[in-house]
C-alpha cells in the first residue's frame, strides 16, 4: 500500500516550466547524465541483481518527487516519509538546495533515453507496452525468473531524470525495478563529481523502497 502511494505521489510532481539552456551547456549536462547512469548501472540495486543477463530499461524516464511540498494534498504521514527520503546527505545542504532549485525550474517530464550508456552488460530499451508486461510478469508469491524475450532480463529498470547543483558537482536521481505486483524496489541515489568521474554519496538517508 505504501509503495502504491509513493508511486502516486511521484506522479504528482513536475509541473514546473522547463528552463532554457544553450546547446553547449545542454551537451555537457547530457554527458554528465549518462556518466551518472553508467556509474549507477555498474552495480544497480535491482530485482534479480546479477541474474539479469540483460538490463531491460524503460525507454523514458520516470518521475521523481524531490519536493514533498509540491503535493500538499497527500496524507501527512506520506509527506513526512517523502521529506525524510529527500533529506540532503550530511554536509551537502548548500548544494542540495541548488539541486532542488534545478528540479523545480526544469520540471519532471518524462525524457526519452539515448543509447549512450557505457556499461559492460547488454541492455535494451522497452516501450510502454513492453515495460508494463515486464512489470507484471511475476505472479504474487512466485520467484522472479529471466525473460527469454528480453535477453534474460529478470526485471524492468526505470531511471529518473538527473538533477544537479549549479556547478554540476552534485547530482541526485532515482532507480527502481519491478517484475510483478509485489516484486519491486527503488532507491534514491546521490552522486558527487570527482577528478575521474562520479562517485556515489552513501552518507545519510538512501530512501530505499521495496515490495
Amino acid at each position: 500500500m505504501l509503495r502504491t502511494a509513493i508511486v502516486l505521489a511521484i506522479g504528482l510532481a513536475g509541473a514546473a516550466t522547463q528552463q532554457a539552456t544553450n546547446p553547449a551547456d545542454d551537451a555537457a549536462r547530457q554527458q554528465d547524465v549518462y556518466a551518472i547512469y553508467s556509474t549507477m548501472l555498474a552495480n544497480p540495486p535491482v530485482v534479480g541483481g546479477d541474474s539479469n543477463k540483460t538490463y531491460a530499461i524503460a525507454a523514458v524516464t520516470t518521475p521523481i518527487n524531490l519536493d514533498a511540498a509540491a503535493a500538499p494534498a497527500l496524507p501527512e504521514e506520506l509527506r513526512a516519509f517523502m521529506a525524510a527520503c529527500n533529506a540532503p546527505p550530511p554536509g551537502y545542504e548548500d548544494r542540495w538546495s541548488e539541486v532542488l532549485s534545478d528540479f523545480r525550474s526544469r520540471g519532471d517530464a518524462p525524457v526519452a533515453l539515448r543509447r549512450e550508456l557505457k556499461i559492460t552488460k547488454p541492455y535494451v530499451y522497452l516501450n510502454a507496452v513492453e515495460t508494463a508486461t515486464m512489470s507484471a510478469r511475476t505472479p504474487i508469491n512466485a520467484p522472479p525468473t529471466p525473460s527469454p524475450e528480453f535477453g534474460g532480463a529478470v526485471s524492468v529498470i526505470r531511471l529518473a531524470n538527473v538533477y544537479f547543483s549549479k556547478d554540476r558537482s552534485l547530482a541526485v536521481t532515482y532507480i527502481s525495478s519491478s517484475c510483478g505486483p509485489l516484486c519491486g524496489e527503488g532507491e534514491r541515489k546521490v552522486f558527487e563529481k570527482i577528478s575521474d568521474g562520479w562517485r556515489e554519496v552513501t552518507a545519510g538517508t538512501r530512501c530505499h523502497v521495496s515490495s
